[in-house]
């Protein structure tokens, strides 16, 4: 994931480029990772 992440208040959240803060997604972001990790490494 490119964007910086802050923890904040038990969440964490995307550092966006205006400097607000974005809730992740986690269902959504986890399983972009899960399918990324899986073509590099997976079988």
């Amino acid at each position: 994931m490119s964007s910086d992440l802050k923890y904040q208040k038990g969440k964490w959240y995307h550092i966006q480029e205006d400097g607000s803060l974005k809730p992740v997604d986690y269902d959504k972001e986890v399983e972009e990772y899960y399918k990324k990790w899986r073509d590099n490494y997976g079988n």
